[in-house]
Order: structure tokens, then sequence, then C-alpha cells
């Protein structure tokens, strides 16, 4: 009527329009009046005042643009006259810099020529003035001081045993006095001559003694020169064994001696006596006397071994042995006249090949010597063997080990005797420090923060002192792949495990117990993510802080309680490879650590374990190994399992039943109340379970081909059971929690958006599901061309969980873990759509076009930020708005083919009410149709309902 009115003031030829009555012109009118005219409120005079004003304002601002770019084209024009006169200023003002640096050139070129000719030259010359003077003045000196110092001279060769050096020096001295007879000093240097040959009888059977702890090819070679002179060749084979025999009890006594306090006398040699001296010796003492007792009688058998090469070698060349000697005596060409051949080379061949033959057969008995003297020591260590730590235990084994090897090599005997005396009581040992130190993982666990460690780039099991008596394998491991051909790689092997070869060095019988217990001091304190750090890498902070995030992404995720891990699978290792018999009880300890660790880990990151129907959730292979790792590695304290050693107790952080469990429950994933505790917690998750990863990676990868080689052929099958039953498992760990996590940040962050405040009725963790299933959205008729307004809060908190991700910088999450965490956030999200869209009760055609658009965009968001394609459960989801369009006469039927295997039952009787459609007798068919189709689904399969499942989605699949 208001539009009548108006048109009959104003414009007549539209009153007579309006008689005819036309609807389209009257519609057409309608249209095209302005739809602020018709609001009641409207003021229309403002309005249009309003109208014009901004319709003006737009004008000026185009005027004042066009404006602007005219002036700065006007500036542009004259710019390059302006850049052509400032490169002139600049090109002049280089000009006069050069030209001011050639002349400072100029005179430091002047300055430096004077320096260079004038001064050496003058130099020169005064150097060459004083070599003339000082030639003249040193060819006196020598003169007067081989005068003086001839007597000391001829002394010290004797007491040096450089015996045919000291007879031609006699001769050469005795040329010189000829020519200073007037000398008063000549007379007594021909007394102290003629007692040389005296000195060299009592002497030689010492030096010959001494050879057997420091063998010196000069002065051995030297010493048959002058039995050779001395004509008594045939009786040195016999002096040899008697010598080494002697020395073998009597450095063994020395040494045992030396730790018990007493006073060294002839009669500990005997055997009685020395297994006396080692039952008496303090047990902190033990070990530093094996090593110090196997570096001496290695220097014995070296010494031995030395001979008889040299005979060997002397008896092949006479020309070789005449090499040596000249060498011995420093090539002096003079003395060559002096060396007179005593008998012939054939005479000295055949003398030098029967020492050799005599020696070598003789070898067995030399080492039978050497293994009385360590086994009386080794049954002391292994008798107090509880009493001792791990270091000194490998260090006692690594000796032990070394003497089997320096036994086949030297005698071709293979002493496992000498491990035999250490297998049990190792082996009692082992079980104990196994025990300890998983109590100690205990301790470890239930006082870790998952923080995180940084260590250096490049960090590798090699940075651990523990993996350093490894680092041999590792070598090995590494030349593998890199050698080309197989007959290249082959013969490196024997030379490193040759050990009598040059320099005969006894490093590996040195013992260094000190870093270790500076290492073990560190750990026991319980190190913070800082100690760990300056252990691991040796980096400062400073340059921590430098390097750059793709450096930071590539580096592993460490707690401190996963070095303190490496740390025990290193000495576990060295254990299997020093003592291979139990090799198979330390592999079964090792699985037993990483179970423990996994076990942990899930139960701080993952969902419960203590209700069935979420235990059911889980993945098959994980379920199974979580209820193995339970059932037959975890007891409660005073299980006599527990005491035994054979289960341990598990965290008090994992117990549900004690505070410490509430105090982890409220800082890990349970209770997120502000942006701060959730990106802490993703800091947490990221460190325990990526750290998790890296240690199953290590195991795999790098350790297991190692433990192979040290486990007997019998028992190599642990490996496989281990890598299916555990390290496989961490993956399957790392999607559990990275979805439960997901959902849990998910459902915090919609309370965060204040939804959780609007109806205090609504459960906080089924926001998402409450406001799809009360969208009024779904009984409209208008077709759907935007999302519904609901989404906008959803894609908020997509966007919000995208943020936190990418903040999450140190540690930097690997891609794996992000995409876990994704999966997990879109399983959650897939799930909650499901269940919100089966609350709905009633719907048109339209609202299921709005569904699905509402799934489409915002899986389209998740798919933009997570880079997956595609969104999870994206068909499931599909087909399940479609199937509002199924006939219901052909319901039944979809329920058997789709319905039932799908969906669960509360889902289709969701579905059953929207194809109602209002319909009451329709919809109790259908529900009754739903209900008799899923309880014969059910007796078919005998299988749980997947109605016991929250969500109605299996995220594990």
């Amino acid at each position: 009527m208001f539009a009548v009115k108006w048109l009959q003031k104003n414009n007549e030829s539209t009153l007579i329009g309006l008689e005819t009555y036309n609807p389209s012109i009257l519609k057409e009118i309608i249209d095209e009046i302005d739809s602020k005219y018709f609001y009641a409120a409207i003021d229309c005079s403002e309005y249009e005042m309003q109208t014009a004003l901004t319709e003006r304002i737009h004008l000026l601002e185009k005027q004042n643009d066009a404006v602007c770019r005219q002036l700065s084209h006007l500036i542009l024009e004259k710019q390059p006259h302006y850049q052509r006169e400032l490169a002139k200023v600049l090109e002049l003002q280089e000009i006069n810099g050069t030209a001011y640096e050639e002349c400072i050139e100029a005179r430091r070129s002047l300055e430096t020529l004077m320096r260079c000719i004038v001064e050496p030259r003058a130099i020169v010359i005064r150097n060459s003035r004083r070599r003339l003077r000082l030639k003249s003045v040193l060819e006196t000196l020598k003169k007067i001081q081989a005068l003086q110092n001839s007597v000391k001279n001829v002394h010290r060769l004797i007491s040096n045993h450089k015996f045919c050096e000291a007879i031609s020096m006699h001769r050469k001295i005795c040329q010189l006095t000829d020519d200073f007879k007037t000398f008063n000093c000549a007379e007594s240097l021909q007394q102290s001559l003629r007692a040389v040959n005296v000195k060299i009888d009592d002497t030689l059977d010492n030096v010959l003694a001494e050879s057997c702890e420091n063998f010196n090819p000069g002065s051995y070679s030297l010493i048959q020169k002058a039995y050779e002179r001395l004509g008594s060749t045939m009786t040195i084979v016999a002096q040899l064994q008697l010598h080494y025999t002697a020395k073998i009890h009597e450095r063994a006594a020395k040494v045992v001696v030396e730790f018990t306090g007493t006073s060294y006398s002839e009669d500990h040699k005997n055997i009685t006596e020395f297994e006396r001296l080692c039952e008496s010796l303090p047990v902190n003492s033990l070990v530093r006397v094996l090593s110090k007792l196997a570096k001496a009688l290695w220097s014995i058998l070296v010494c031995y071994h030395r001979t008889a090469l040299w005979h060997e070698c002397a008896a092949k060349s006479v020309k070789d042995d005449t090499r040596d000697t000249d060498s011995a005596i420093n090539n002096d060409q003079d003395l060559e006249s002096e060396l007179e051949v005593i008998h012939g080379p054939e005479m000295v061949r055949q003398w030098h090949g029967y020492v050799a033959s005599k020696l070598s057969p003789n070898r067995g008995r030399v080492w039978m010597d050497v293994v009385s003297r360590v086994k009386p020591l080794l049954s002391s260590i292994a008798n107090n063997a509880k009493q001792l730590g791990f270091e000194e235990i490998v260090a006692t084994l690594n000796i032990v080990n070394l003497l089997v090897r320096v036994g086949k090599e030297f005698a071709g005997h293979m002493s496992f005797d000498l491990l035999e005396v250490l297998k049990n009581s190792i082996r009692g040992f082992f079980g104990e420090f196994h025990r300890k130190h998983m109590e100690r993982l205990c301790l470890f666990l239930d006082h870790e923060s998952w923080e995180y460690v940084p260590v250096r780039h490049g960090f590798s099991l090699r940075d651990l002192h523990e993996f350093n008596p490894l680092a041999e394998i590792f070598e090995q491991s590494e030349e593998k792949p890199n050698a080309t051909d197989s007959s290249t790689s082959e013969p490196v092997s024997p030379n490193r495990e040759k050990i009598f070869i040059e320099p005969y060095e006894c490093k590996f019988f040195d013992l260094d117990l000190r870093p270790s217990e500076e290492t073990e001091v560190k750990n026991v304190e319980g190190s913070t993510s800082l100690s760990p750090q300056a252990t691991v890498n040796g980096v400062d902070n400073d340059k921590q802080d430098r390097s750059s995030h793709n450096t930071a992404s590539n580096n592993p995720i460490l707690a401190s309680t996963t070095i303190e891990v490496l740390r025990l699978l290193g000495r576990y290792i060295q254990m299997m490879r020093l003592l291979r018999p139990i090799a198979s009880d330390v592999m079964h300890s090792i699985g037993q650590i990483f179970d423990y660790y996994l076990y942990v880990v899930y139960c701080l990151f993952g969902r419960s374990l203590a209700s069935k129907e979420e235990t059911n959730q889980l993945p098959e292979h994980l379920r199974k190994t979580l209820t193995r790792i339970s059932t037959r590695l975890i007891a409660s304290a005073g299980h006599p399992s527990v005491e035994n050693g054979s289960r341990f107790v598990a965290p008090d952080c994992i117990i549900p039943s004690s505070s410490k469990a509430q105090d982890v429950s409220t800082t890990t994933s349970l209770q997120l109340a502000t942006m701060d505790d959730i990106n802490s917690c993703l800091r947490r998750h990221i460190v325990g379970v990526e750290s998790l990863v890296y240690l199953a990676s290590v195991l795999e990868k790098d350790l297991l081909p190692h433990i192979r080689e040290c486990l007997p052929e019998s028992k190599r099958g642990l490996l496989g059971a281990f890598r299916d039953q555990s390290l496989v498992t961490t993956l399957e760990v790392r999607e559990t929690t990275a979805r439960f996590l997901a959902s849990r940040v998910l459902t915090q962050l919609f309370a965060l958006q204040g939804h959780n405040k609007q109806d205090t009725k609504i459960d906080s963790a089924h926001l998402l599901r409450q406001m799809i299933s009360t969208n009024p959205g779904w009984t409209s008729k208008i077709v759907a061309t935007e999302p519904s307004a609901y989404l906008q809060s959803v894609n908020a908190v997509i966007l919000r969980f995208s943020s936190i991700i990418r903040s999450c910088s140190e540690p930097c999450p690997p891609q794996q873990a992000v995409k876990s965490l994704w999966m997990g956030a879109m399983a959650f999200i897939s799930a909650e759509f499901l269940e919100g869209l089966a609350g709905v009760n009633d719907c048109t055609e339209e609202g299921r076009s709005q569904m699905l658009l509402d799934v489409q965009s915002t899986a389209l968001l998740c798919e933009t930020e997570s880079r997956i394609r595609q969104f999870v459960n994206l068909n499931l989801l599909v087909d399940y708005i479609q199937a509002y369009f199924v006939p219901t006469r052909d319901f039944a039927n979809w329920l058997e083919t789709t319905g039932v295997n799908r969906y669960t039952q509360k889902q289709s009787q969701g579905l059953a009410n929207c194809l109602a459609r209002g319909d009451k007798n329709i919809r109790q068919r259908l529900l009754a149709t739903v209900t008799s189709a899923y309880a014969r689904y059910y007796q078919q399969t005998s299988a749980l309902p997947p109605g016991a499942s929250t969500n109605g989605i299996d995220l594990h699949a």
C-alpha cells in the first residue's frame, strides 16, 4: 500500500499502469526499490544524504589518486638526470681515492725494497764470517773432547750394552793415542781399555736376561755377535728358556706383591704361594692387578716372539744380519773393516736355524706358564664378581678376551678355559646389574620431565662414552657399503685382528675407569637436559643457538632418560661381545629395557589401559604387545617375581592410584587449561614419543646387526621376535598417542573458544558433535551456498591447531610426527562429524546438501593446512550423508550390504529418523529394521559391537 500511495503522488503514468494490474510489472517495480526503504525505522532523507556523500567521497578519492600518479610520473622523469650527476660525482671521488692509495703503495714499496735488498746482504756477509771462525774453533774442540772423554765413552758403551761398538771404539782410540803419547791421559785410557774384555764377560748374561723383558734387535744382534766372538753360541738356547720361565714367574709375583703391601721374596714364585697371594688381594685392586699382570706378561711374550723372528730372519740371510748390525752402529763406514767374520756364512746360518727351531716348539710351554699365572687371579676375580663394578667387569673381560687372542696367535692355543673361569660368576653379576639398572631406569622415568635435550649436528652413538669400545665395529660396518670389490675388503679384517705386529704396543691392556666413573656420577645425580647435553655433544649453548632450524630438524629428539637407555645398551652390547656364552641372556635384558621404556611412554602419552573398552580400541599388534609387557614384565611392589628380578615395578607416574601419576596426568594431556599448557603438552609428547621412535630406529638399523654377530646361531631367532613384537610397535605407538593427543587438544581448543560457557549441560568432550546435531540449518528449505555458521568456530580451531604445530620449534617435530598428529586430528573431526550427523533426527534434502558442503569445506581446510590427501574417512562421511536418498523400501537391503559393516547401530538409527521424514509409522518400522539387522550381524560375527567405540569409527584401521 505504501508503494501505491507513493506512486500516486509522483507518477500518474505509473498509476495508469497499476490500474491494469500486471503482476510482473508490479514485481519488477518493487524489486528496483532499495531494500533499506522497507525498514520501518529508516530515515529516507538521511539515507539519501549519506548516499550522496558517499558517492562524492568516492569521486574525490579517484581525483586524489589521479593527482598522485601524475606527480609521481613527473618525479620519475627527472630521476635519470639526477642519477647521471650523482654518478659523475662518485666517479670523481673514486678516482681521487685510487690516486691516494697508489701514492701510499708506492711509498710502502720503496720501504720494502730497502729492507729486502740492503739488510739481507749485510746479514749474509756477517753470518759467513762467523761460520768460518766457528769451523776452526770446532775442529780444535773435537780433538780435545776426543781425548778427554775417551774413557767415559768406552764405559758408557759398555753400560749401554754396545759391546761391538765398544771394541771398535777401543781400537780407534788406541790409534789416536799414538799421536798424543806426550799427554798423561793416554796411559790411563790404555788401562781402562784393557779392562773392557773382563767387564763384557760379566755383563753378557745379565743383558741376555734383560732381553726377555725388553727386546731390542740392535742390542740383541750385538749380543749374538759377542757370543760368536766368545765361541759360546750353542749354550744360548738353554739360557733363553731358563730366563723366560724365570722372568714370567718373577714378574707375576712382583706385580701381585706390589698390591698386597708385602715384600717380595723368592718363595712367591712358587705356584701355591702365588695362589695365596691372589686370594689375599683387596677387591678394589683385582682388575688393576690383572691389567698390570697382562701388560707384564705381554711384554715377555713379545720379546720371545721377536727373538724367534730375529733368528728366523738371520737364518735366511747373513747379509740381512750384516745390514742390521751396520744399522745398529749407525752405519759407520770406518767400523766395517773392524768387524771380522769369525765363522763362515753357512755355519752362522745353521746356528741361527738351530736356535729358531728350538724356540718355536717351546712357545706352547711358555704360554702354559703364562696361563698358570693368570688363572689364580681370574679365580679370585670370579669369587668377588658381585662386589665389582660394571666397568671393572668389562675391563676384565676385555683383558681375558685379548689374552685368548694372544694365546691363539702366539702358540696356537684357544684358551677358552680362561673365559670359563668367569662364565658363571659374570652371569650372576649381570643378573644383579640388570635388576639394579632397571630400578634405576624406573627412577629416571619417574622423575623425567620430558624436556628436549639438544645434541650437536650429526650426533651418533659413537659420541657416547659407552660406545667407544665398539668404534671398530661401526667403522667396519661403514666400510662395507663403501667397498666396491669383495676382494679388496676381505683381507682387511685379518690384519686388524693380528696382534703380534709392529710396533708391538700393549695399549689394549690399559685400564682407564675414570671417565666412565665421572659419567656414572652425573647420571646418578639425575642430570637435567643441560647435563646430558654437555656429556653427549660437548657443544656450548651459544653454538646451539646459532644452529639453523633445518639443522635442528635433522637432529634426533632425545630426553635425558633416552640418553641413559642408550648408554645402558652400549654397556650391554659390550658384555655380549666380551662373553659370548651369556649373549642370549643379555639380549633378553635389552628387550626388557626397550619394552619397559615403550610401556611407560605409552602409558604417559596414550589412552588409559585401565578400562577394557579403551584397550579394545587399540590396534591388535599394539594391544598384544602392551598386554605381553604388562603380564610378563610389570608387577607390583613386593611381588615374588620382582624380588627375583624376572619382573619389575612400574614407575609411580603411570600407576593410577599414586599421587605422582595424578601430577603427571595433570601436566601431560588430561588437563589443558591454557594455550601454554597445550604447547607444553605437545612438546613433552613429541620428546617422549619421538625419543622412543629414535631408540627403536637405532636398535634396528645400528645395533641389531652387531648383536646378531654376538649371538650363537641357535639364538638368532630372538632378534626376529624382538623386531616383530617390540620395534615395529613403536610406529603404532606414535600413531595411537598422536591421535589421542590430537583429540584432547582439539576438545580443549573448542572449550577455549567459549562454547562450553553457552550451555553448561553440554559435555565439553563432545562440543563439536553437539554443535553439529543442534544446527538449525538441517531443516532449511533453501539450497546451501555457503557453510554453516558453526564452521567458523571449527575452522578457527583447526587453524589454531595448525598454528600450534608450526610454532613447535624446540624440538622441531619430524615430518612423520606432524603427519600422525594431523591424521589423529582429522580422524577425531571426522568421528565427531559422523556422531553429530547421527544425532540429527530431522532434516530436509537441502539440509543434506548443507551437511555435504560443511564436510567438504572442513576437509578442504584440513587438507590445505596438513598437506595430506585425503581427509580421513571422507568417503565414509559422504556416503553417510548420501544415504539419506536411499528409498525406504531399499533401506533394509542397504543395511545388510553397507550399513552394518561401516556404521554403528546408533548412526544407522539416526539415519532412519531422517529417512522417516516426520512419519512416525515409517520411523518405527525403520528403527525395527535397524535393530534386527544389527542383531543378526552381531550374532553372525560374534564380535564386539562397533557401538562400543565412542566415535563410531575405528581410528586405528
